[in-house]
């Protein structure tokens, strides 16, 4: 008996080999067809398209949205998802965005603990820190908005660490997990916002959201400031970052660590550090692990 060959497909399985898997497991799809209001009923559901884009993004060449179409009939994707590949156009994708939007809070919420759950990460202890990301090109500095949606970060002139006047930008504040590395938490600000405005917005959401009532915040000289001080220990949550101290501001932590984090008389809010953190002319960096009351619990170099 021969078997004659009278035609032949060859197709790439690529990321979708070790992406696919955790996909179904986080359950991407399914969520985001969850919180979305419309592309349910779409030839290709808003979920599955997101998913598609998240495997271009992982691939060894990733490819602009105009192609993704393309991209998806030389891999195994119509065989894994079941539709066609020509559905993924740029018109559906951008519409699979527009739907997606308005939801990106909760979506990004309900994956990261769905992760942190199926694989046993802790994200109690969070690393953050502040970086930019650069545009080129005529943009408005604010885009437009669709009517009830707050307004997006404005793309504007900002500090790049280049001293590159010339570039627009956005601010992106990103807590990490210490377990593993999992990006946790992510913000987007103005590209002229301070690094030091990013930490107590990322904290109100990793309490809202991933339900860390008090986390452990690891951070850079920009956590140390008197509002992120206050804020943290407001709320009983605690942070690690460097600082610069003056001989009276060691004599105020002294102080607090026997009588409790910010309390005046009576329990009331009193000031933390009564001159402020601030970092005398050529002295010492000193790195310091403060815990709200009961009691504050410093290192002092």
């Amino acid at each position: 008996m021969e078997i004659a060959v009278v035609e032949s497909v060859t197709k790439t399985v690529g990321s979708l080999a070790l992406v696919y898997p955790d996909l179904r497991r986080l359950a991407v799809a399914e969520t985001i067809d969850r919180l979305t209001t419309k592309g349910k009923e779409r030839e290709v559901p808003t979920g599955q398209v997101i998913e598609v884009l998240v495997l271009t993004r992982l691939a060894v060449r990733p490819v602009p949205i105009s192609t993704v179409a393309t991209w998806a009939q030389t891999q195994v994707v119509e065989e894994v998802y079941g539709f066609a590949a020509a559905a993924l156009n740029d018109d559906r994708i951008g519409r699979a965005l527009d739907d997606l939007h308005p939801h990106l809070t909760d979506a990004w919420a309900a994956i990261v603990l769905a992760g942190a759950q199926a694989y046993g990460v802790r994200l109690d202890r969070l690393h953050s820190d502040v970086t930019r990301v650069a545009f080129e090109g005529a943009y408005d500095q604010r885009p437009p908005v669709a009517e009830g949606q707050s307004a997006g970060p404005k793309i504007t002139y900002g500090y790049t660490g280049k001293e590159d006047s010339s570039r627009k930008q956005v601010t992106v504040g990103l807590s990490v997990a210490a377990d593993g590395g999992l990006p946790a938490w992510y913000r987007v600000a103005d590209g002229n916002a301070a690094d030091a405005q990013s930490y107590l917005p990322q904290l109100t959401a990793v309490r809202e959201y991933l339900h860390l009532e008090q986390p452990l915040v690891i951070g850079d000289s920009k956590l140390i400031t008197r509002p992120n001080v206050l804020g943290f220990c407001r709320v009983g949550a605690r942070f690690i970052g460097p600082t610069g101290l003056t001989q009276a501001d060691r004599a105020q932590l002294v102080g607090h660590r026997r009588g409790g984090c910010g309390r005046g008389a009576a329990g009331r809010p009193g000031p933390l550090l009564g001159t402020g953190m601030r970092r005398s002319a050529g002295g010492p960096r000193t790195r310091h692990a403060l815990r709200p009351a009961p009691p504050v619990r410093a290192k002092l170099g």
